[in-house]
C-alpha cells in the first residue's frame, strides 16, 4: 500500500512539475512598469513593483552618496530610497511635487526607487527588445535589459539591486 501510494505521489509531482502553457505565453512578453526619469522613459517587470506612492516623509542621509538621497517609513518599514537620476540621466533636477516613489520587492531586501511621474503598466514582447545602445556610459548599459520599440529602457531588476557600484560601504 506505501509503495502505491509513493508512486501516485510521484506521479502528481511529475504532472505538476511541467510547465504550464501559460508560463511559456507569459515567458514571451513582459508586464512593465513604465515611468520617467527627466526626459527618458524606463521600465521594471511589475512582477518587482509592489506598488506606487506619492513622495513623502522622506529623511535625508548626510554623507550618503546622490543616488541614495534618503530614508522613508513606509506603514512601519524603513525603505532606503534610490534616485537612479544622478546615476542615470544626472540632469541637475531635485524633487517636484510629481514624483512618485515605487516600492521594489526582492527576496532579500525592500527599496523605493524615485521617478517622476509613472506612466502605467504595458505589455512588451521580449522578442522586440534591441540592446542597449554602445555609447551609453557603462553603468547605464550594464542596467538596461533593452529597449522597447517605443523607447522605454527596460532596468535590469536583478543588476539593480546586487550591482557593486550601487552598494554602501562604511568608509569607502
Amino acid at each position: 500500500m506505501a509503495d502505491r501510494a509513493a508512486q501516485i505521489l510521484a506521479e502528481r509531482a511529475a504532472v505538476l512539475a511541467q510547465p504550464r502553457a501559460s508560463a511559456t505565453a507569459a515567458a514571451d512578453a513582459w508586464l512593465l512598469l513604465e515611468f520617467t526619469l527627466g526626459a527618458d522613459s524606463y521600465g521594471l517587470e511589475t512582477r518587482h513593483v509592489r506598488e506606487v506612492q506619492p513622495v513623502r516623509d522622506l529623511t535625508p542621509l548626510p554623507g550618503a552618496p546622490p543616488w541614495l538621497p534618503a530614508l522613508t517609513n513606509l506603514r512601519g518599514r524603513m525603505l532606503a530610497v534610490l534616485d537612479l537620476r544622478r546615476l542615470l540621466v544626472d540632469d541637475g533636477q531635485g524633487l517636484s511635487n510629481l514624483n512618485r516613489l515605487i516600492v521594489l520587492e526582492h527576496p532579500t531586501l525592500s527599496l523605493g526607487l524615485l521617478a517622476d511621474s509613472v506612466r502605467g503598466v504595458v505589455r512588451v514582447s521580449v522578442a522586440e527588445l534591441t540592446p542597449p545602445l554602445p555609447t551609453l556610459t557603462d553603468l547605464r548599459r550594464e542596467l538596461l535589459l533593452g529597449i522597447t520599440p517605443d523607447h522605454t529602457a527596460v532596468l535590469d531588476f536583478a543588476k539593480l539591486v546586487v550591482h557593486p557600484r550601487l552598494s554602501v560601504r562604511e568608509g569607502a
